[in-house]
């Protein structure tokens, strides 16, 4: 009997002992829990604080990485999706014999329209660049930057923020005095005799896309530049530079270089097909006197900002992309296709003046010439038969 009470008093106690470290863990384990979830209270209190205390402006976002470092990395998510600079590349009409016959507007009118919308490019960035080419006839030459100032000019970033307003507007004053310098000593050095109502629209394309391929060399590393393209036209288009200006065309779409064009006549085919397949804009002023409001309305924004900010006036209608036979450079609707290297001819030739290959003479035109002729509709379907079994005879032998 006492034995048997002691084992059992021993055995409520052992009993107790493992009910009280059962319900210490519990009650710590609890307490834990309250813990974790108190600090993730605080945690989600703070991000809270944190997002009421972000700036208003969303393109700017201030992170903090407490788990790598303490203090603070600010995005601008402004430059981080927008270019750093702008290059704009004018290309300009100064052909004499075509102002010359204008009633309504000048060349200096014309010049003093891009002077002042090439200023206020260079104003809405401080890192935007310029550069105006000059066309007269066969001679290209640029009339800024100068040969012996710095390649596209000297940008608002670089000239220091103690320049004072004065001498920023003696920089836009030489500028413009550069530009008006250069356009008269380029159409002094055209011959008369040389002159036509055409300009070689495509060779000063060329220079403006080499130019624009050398400054993204000379860039500094980490400095996005978007270049683009304006050209501004009077004279007529000329058939015979439809290949070297597709080709040039076709190379600033490859390099995502959009070409705007600004046409003062008549409408410009050839310049139509170049800013659609570039990406860019084309307009025909309605009249050469509104010549700078369309610049500062419709060219001054970038592409991206055009597009999605800004109501363009109303399509033209389908463009015309007819192109240019090889023969004799016009512009033709139905013509002969070589099979080998796609060369356009505007009539039938026996060998292909590109690729060289032979072409046998067309069984169709006699056909319908027979069959046309009153009276021998018979017998001009059998010639065509003849005519065509000779051919099948000639490339059985082969």
């Amino acid at each position: 009997q006492p034995e048997a009470a002691r084992q059992c008093n021993e055995l409520i106690r052992l009993f107790a002992e493992e009910c009280a470290v059962r319900a210490a863990g519990a009650a710590k384990a609890r307490l834990a829990a309250a813990e974790a979830k108190q600090k993730q209270q605080k945690k989600k209190n703070k991000e809270d604080e944190f997002d009421e205390a972000e700036p208003s402006d969303p393109k700017v976002v201030e992170v903090r990485l407490s788990d790598l470092d303490s203090g603070w990395i600010l995005f601008n998510l402004m430059s981080s999706s927008t270019p750093d600079r702008h290059l704009l590349v004018l290309v300009l009409d100064l052909n004499p014999a075509w102002w010359g016959l204008q009633t309504d507007t000048d060349v200096c009118r014309m010049l003093q329209s891009v002077l002042t919308f090439a200023n206020a490019h260079l104003l809405v960035q401080p890192g935007n660049e310029v550069a105006l080419l000059g066309v007269c006839g066969e001679q290209t030459q640029f009339l800024y930057p100068a040969a012996q100032s710095p390649p596209g000019g000297v940008p608002l970033s670089q000239q220091g923020p103690a320049q004072s307003d004065g001498a920023k507007l003696e920089c836009f004053t030489a500028m413009n005095d550069c530009v008006k310098d250069a356009a008269d000593s380029l159409m002094r050095s055209v011959q008369p005799e040389k002159l036509r109502l055409s300009v070689c629209m495509a060779g000063c394309l060329v220079k403006a896309l080499c130019y624009i391929a050398r400054r993204e060399r000379e860039i500094q590393p980490g400095v996005r530049l978007a270049s683009r393209v304006l050209l501004l036209r009077g004279c007529r288009d000329e058939a015979s530079q439809y290949m070297a200006l597709m080709n040039a065309v076709f190379a600033a779409q490859k390099r995502q270089i959009p070409i705007d064009a600004c046409v003062i006549s008549s409408d410009s085919t050839l310049l139509r097909q170049a800013a659609e397949l570039s990406g860019g804009f084309y307009l025909r002023l309605p009249r050469p006197s509104a010549l700078l409001q369309c610049l500062l309305s419709l060219f001054l924004a970038e592409p991206a900002v055009r597009q999605a900010s800004l109501t363009l006036p109303p399509s033209l209608g389908p463009s015309d992309s007819r192109p240019a036979c090889f023969c004799h450079r016009k512009l033709v609707s139905i013509a002969h296709v070589c099979s080998i290297c796609l060369s356009v001819y505007c009539s039938y030739t026996p060998l292909c003046t590109t690729c060289h290959a032979t072409f046998p003479k067309p069984q169709l035109p006699a056909y319908f010439n027979a069959a046309r002729a009153p009276g021998k509709g018979g017998g001009g379907g059998g010639g065509g038969g003849g005519g065509g079994g000779g051919k099948s005879k000639r490339n059985s032998k082969a």
